[in-house]
């Protein structure tokens, strides 16, 4: 009877290493945040035009008055290709229409639109779409 339980633990470790490692990815990627994101772009009304521009739903203020927004920043340290949540610093810009100029900002920086109550600094996150 011992050598039987003995057996059944090791078999059912064994299993559960070989689950994790073939899905591992998938589960950690279905336990994320979902998150909405957008890449800055050059905006334009009326014959003005804002470069670098993001809507102003997805700039923040916090207690000390400091702007920053959410970025979603490509991480491997764990061995697979991920996004983590980013809060960073901004200095915000111009207004038109919406949106604001955040010049400190890549072309290819992907900023969070969803609520950050949702997830938290040094979160992995799952991109749920790419505006351009």
């Amino acid at each position: 009877m011992r050598r039987f339980l003995i057996s059944a633990v090791f078999i059912i470790f064994i299993c559960t290493i070989l689950i994790l490692q073939f899905f591992g990815g998938a589960i950690r990627a279905a336990l994320s945040p979902k998150v909405e994101v957008v890449r800055p772009q050059i905006y334009a009304v009326g014959g003005r035009y804002i470069d670098r521009a993001v809507p102003m739903d997805a700039v923040y203020m916090d207690e000390n008055g400091m702007a920053f927004l959410w970025l979603a920043v490509e991480d491997d340290s764990s061995g697979e290709k991920c996004y983590i949540a980013k809060k960073e610093a901004v200095s915000p810009g111009d207004t038109l229409d919406g949106y604001m100029s955040v010049r400190s900002l890549g072309v290819t920086s992907l900023v969070i639109l969803t609520d950050p109550a949702q997830f938290s600094e040094g979160q992995r996150v799952e991109i749920l779409e790419d505006t351009p």
